[in-house]
């Protein structure tokens, strides 16, 4: 009987690493897809190339995670933009942003709907934002991510779930002992 439970155990606790198994064999860092700029640091206003890069993606949108009012992506005032790509899977977006911060620009196919790669750019120097930032996480008001628990209360609770089973385990090893 003591065996079952120690199988049972290893189970659960087998069964509770297996999403974060199965996630990590779908991450493939070298499938030649991307996103790169030709300035990592453009002033404000200041036009800069980026280029998306996908091996089997022919449709491709750019997202710049900046005012929209602030941004023009080819020309277009926009933070958003698809067109397809060359015959080499190469598409070049030329972004202009108008205000200091950081920003990331990310390529997706749109087929699929796969992130194809984020680039991180720094406009101006990039204080403003990082204040900004700083100042939202001290009083608490990023932005929402859908997490609304943390991992300690995930944590607690499969550690509650893992008493309780053990529990009932023991209960019913007594009662057919005794019985």
């Amino acid at each position: 009987m003591f065996h079952r439970a120690l199988l049972a155990l290893l189970a659960a606790i087998l069964l509770s690493l297996a999403p974060s198994t199965a996630f990590a064999l779908d991450y493939d860092e070298n499938d030649g897809d991307g996103v790169t700029s030709d300035n990592p640091n453009p002033a404000p206003g200041e036009v800069f190339g980026v280029s998306v890069e996908s091996d089997d993606c022919g449709v491709v949108r750019l997202r710049v995670d900046s005012p929209r009012s602030e941004t023009t992506i080819d020309g277009k005032q926009t933070n958003s933009r698809t067109k397809p790509g060359d015959a080499d899977g190469t598409t070049d977006f030329s972004v202009s942003i108008g205000v200091e911060g950081e920003f990331e620009l990310t390529g997706v196919c749109v087929p699929t709907g796969e992130v194809l790669g984020v680039e991180m750019v720094v406009v101006g120097d990039g204080e403003a934002a990082r204040t900004t930032t700083a100042d939202a996480r001290q009083a608490g008001l990023l932005p929402d991510t859908g997490a609304q628990t943390s991992t300690t209360a995930l944590t607690v609770g499969g550690g509650l779930l893992v008493l309780a089973g053990a529990a009932t385990l023991l209960i019913r090893r007594r009662k057919g002992d005794a019985g």
